[in-house]
């Protein structure tokens, strides 16, 4: 039976309704991980020992194993089963998990212009985030969104060539530039990455953005992917230091 410290997944409407089901599990079996209850020398529970475990389907177990394989938490071994990763304890990063519904709440109450669109090739850390070899073409939109309060934040958009020919930034009628790129890939955007860190404005930023050279900046970068991990947009937006203010609840697992 599951610990009541777990999250319930059965019990979706009191807190967690709305979140896909496998991804509740997959936080539940990531905790396990981080916490020691799964360690690398002993077996991982099998598939269907976790569907009678959690009373879920086994593509709902499926889902929330490629999750932890993806972020190289577990690996399959033919013939043998799966195995947590060997990995010191400082390895692990601070995450926090939401859903994209909610980002989607957020960005529905603000206002996107889009003001330029340009061929450009990839190059150090943006071709790494795109997952594209150095050299790679790709379109940059940039422009601005505003919040509900009028403040203009600086946004950055990278989207492969072949979807970036397709957009027409004079023919943009949605808050969500992700959605305009789902239209016209014909692909779903499955998981984003989010990313945020501190700077200054300089010269150039502070013109744009209508603020004094030095001052803070929050930047909120997000990789937005398919289920198969395919890059579909990154998206760098630039607020003003008091606009952007992040609140999150962490529990504590071990007490």
């Amino acid at each position: 039976m599951t610990n009541l410290r777990d999250i319930q997944l059965t019990k979706l409407n009191s807190g967690q309704k709305g979140v896909p089901l496998y991804l509740l599990l997959e936080r539940v079996l990531r905790r396990r991980i981080q916490t020691g209850r799964y360690r690398p020398d002993r077996p991982f529970p099998t598939e269907m020992a976790l569907c009678r475990e959690f009373s879920v389907s086994r593509i709902t177990v499926q889902k929330a194993l490629l999750g932890l394989e993806i972020d190289n938490l577990i690996h399959r071994e033919q013939g043998r089963g799966t195995f947590v990763n060997p990995r010191n304890p400082l390895d692990f990063p601070f995450k926090l998990y939401g859903t994209v519904e909610d980002l989607f709440v957020l960005v529905s109450q603000t206002t996107l212009e889009i003001r330029s669109r340009e061929l450009i090739r990839l190059e150090g850390e943006a071709a790494a985030d795109m997952k594209l070899e150095p050299g790679t073409r790709a379109y940059r939109f940039e422009g601005f969104r505003y919040l509900v309060d009028g403040t203009r934040v600086f946004v950055r958009l990278l989207v492969p060539e072949e979807i970036g020919r397709k957009i027409d930034p004079t023919d943009l009628k949605t808050h969500f530039f992700i959605n305009k790129i789902e239209e016209v890939s014909l692909e779903s955007m499955k998981r984003a990455l989010q990313v945020a860190w501190a700077e200054t404005a300089d010269e150039e930023m502070a013109a744009r953005m209508g603020v004094r050279a030095g001052d803070p900046l929050m930047v909120v970068k997000r990789i937005y992917m398919t289920r198969s991990d395919r890059v579909l947009q990154v998206a760098e937006g630039r607020y003003p230091g008091k606009a952007y203010r992040s609140v999150a609840w962490l529990e504590r697992v071990k007490s």
